[in-house]
Order: structure tokens, then sequence, then C-alpha cells
């Protein structure tokens, strides 16, 4: 049961850092907010993680398993919900990313061996229908252009990145059972990506922004983010990814909430957004209980 609380949890964390994200966006950029957040979360985490590491044995293939799990998410990932979200709108991009739970179940069962009951399949299926049918309910001015187009494919490779990504973090959790060390790690090679990316990019180097403005933007999205990312670990060490993976995804459900609160000249509320939030919420019970 501490698993499904703390990804409920998780997923509130990570809506209120979306919501706030999407509204700095209206003043500054992807790859600006994914600095900025990253940064944040660093010096957050770096601290416990240096007193946890000195006082407990460190697996070195889980040091090796936690980075790449970084380097996917949030490293890779966070680069295209932000870069999508700044294209298709909040819940478009979060109910695309929703569907991750198809690539996380897929890959634990084949490669950790985790066997879903007939309520985690139901209901993760309930998830991502319920998922696609929130992205249909938000309709841009101009849905068959370029931008969106390009918007909805770079989602669509984020969410089977993070699916993997969520393999990997529950491999390197099975031999190094030390979520803030994972945490901090996986931060710290996004960090390390992004630098890398605005070095070798020209066109990056000219839109990022890491200033006092951009930090007054961003930095409570990093807090939230941070405190997401440390409860969403404790929720894949204290449970399986069949069935944590698809209940973090409830984030659109909390972004279509605090979205209708904060977002109104923003996102657009209608009855698919309604309806679909519903059937997550269905599949939400159906795991959780099932």
């Amino acid at each position: 049961m501490i698993d499904v609380m703390l990804a409920v949890l998780a997923a509130v964390f990570y809506s209120l850092g979306v919501i706030l994200v999407r509204k700095g966006l209206v003043e500054s950029n992807f790859i600006s907010a994914s600095f900025v957040i990253t940064i944040v979360g660093n010096i957050i985490l770096w601290g416990p993680a240096l007193l946890l590491a000195t006082s407990n044995r460190i697996n070195p293939t889980g040091v090796l398993l936690f980075a790449l799990a970084g380097i996917l998410d949030p490293g890779l990932t966070r680069l295209s919900y932000f870069f999508g979200m700044e294209r298709i709108g909040a819940s478009i991009s979060a109910s695309i990313f929703a569907v991750n739970p198809v690539f996380g179940t897929m890959a634990a069962v084949v490669l950790l061996g985790e066997q879903p009951t007939i309520g985690t399949l139901v209901g993760t299926s309930c998830v991502v229908c319920g998922a696609l049918l929130l992205g249909k309910s938000i309709h841009t001015n101009n849905a068959k252009s370029g931008k969106v187009k390009t918007g909805l494919a770079v989602s669509v490779f984020g969410s089977i990145v993070v699916g993997m990504a969520f393999i990997v973090r529950k491999m390197a959790l099975n031999m190094m059972n030390k979520p803030i060390i994972g945490v901090a790690l996986g931060y710290a090679m996004a960090l390390s990506i992004y630098t890398i990316v605005v070095a070798v990019s020209s066109n990056m180097r000219s839109i990022a922004s890491v200033d006092g403005h951009t930090f007054r933007l961003f930095w409570k999205a990093g807090v939230f983010m941070s405190l997401g990312w440390i409860t969403s670990f404790y929720a894949i060490m204290y449970g399986n990814v069949v069935t944590v993976n698809p209940i973090m995804d409830t984030e659109p459900l909390f972004i279509f909430f605090f979205a209708y609160l904060y977002l109104r000249e923003l996102e657009t509320i209608t009855p698919k957004l309604v309806i679909g939030t519903i059937i997550v919420i269905l599949g939400v019970t159906l795991v959780s209980v099932i």
C-alpha cells in the first residue's frame, strides 16, 4: 500500500511542477527550463546523497545503472517533455507521456520477470485509453502544423524513453537500495546532457538562458519536481514497476485539475478531458486494488 501512496504523491508533485513550468514557458523556453530545474534539483539532492554515500556501502554496478537511468530520465525525457509542452500544451504532452506504462509493463515482464495481474493489465489499458482521450480533448488553433507534429513526435519519443528508464531504475534499486543517491545521480547526468547539448548546438546556445529571471520563473517547479523524483524512487523501491508506473501516470488527472485552476488562459478544458480523467481514475483503481 505504501508504494501506491508514494506513487500518487509523486504524481501530485510532478503535476504541480508541470503547471509552474507551463506558466514559465510563456516567458522562456524548454532548454532554459530544463537547466534551471535540474540545477535546483542538484542543489537539493546532493547534500543528503553525499551523506548517505559516505555512511553506506556503494555498489558500482548500481551506480552505473542509476547513471544510465538518469541519461534516459530525466536527461532525455525532460527535454522532450518540455519541448512538447512548449508546442502542444501541458495537458496533451502529459497525456502522451502517460502512455509509457505500455512500454514499462512490457519491459518489466520481459526483463525483470514481474507477473502482472489481470487488474494491472486492465487498469493499465484504462490508463492508456484515458490518456489518449485526454490528448484528443484539447485542440490547438493549427493542429496540423509542422510545429505541432514535431511536438507530438518528440513527446511520443519521450514516452518510450521514460518507460525504458523505469526498468533500468528498478534494476539499479535492486542492486543498491539508495533512492536518494539514485535521484542525485540522475540529476547530475541530466545536467551533463544539457551542457553537452548546448555546447554542440549553436541553436540551443542562442536560446539557453540561466540567469536571475529564469530562476525566478522555474525554481519552484524545480523544488516540486525534485520531490516528485524522490517519492517516485521510493515508490519503485517498495513496489513493482507494473503497479507503480501506471499510478504515477495519473499525472494528467492532476494536471487537468491544476490547469483548470491556474492555466485557464493557456489550456482549454473540454468534456473529452473530463471523460478521459474518469477513465484514468478507473484504471488507477484497478491497478491499486486488484
